[in-house]
């Protein structure tokens, strides 16, 4: 991420993109979970464990494909197995 970009105004393609390629800031982090949440049927603040959608999607491993709905699915799938 370069010093001139503002995370609150990358879309979610560039936040994944970031992701894929490295990035660890927690700005970048929070800006893509608004953009899942969204799309996302369960709880996003627990798993029914102590997962949270942030802790989730910080801890991820990205390929740059991901979308906001694949994610959104796989978080709801991890949601109702817990």
């Amino acid at each position: 991420m370069t010093p001139q970009t503002r995370p609150e105004i990358l879309t979610p393609e560039q936040c994944v993109k970031l992701l894929a390629d490295g990035c660890t800031s927690i700005d970048v982090v929070g800006v893509l979970k608004g953009y899942v949440e969204a799309h996302c049927q369960t709880d996003t603040e627990g798993d029914g464990g102590t997962t949270t959608l942030y802790d989730w999607l910080y801890e991820g491993s990205y390929t740059g494909d991901e979308t906001l709905e694949s994610m959104a699915r796989e978080w709801d799938e991890l949601a109702d197995v817990v």
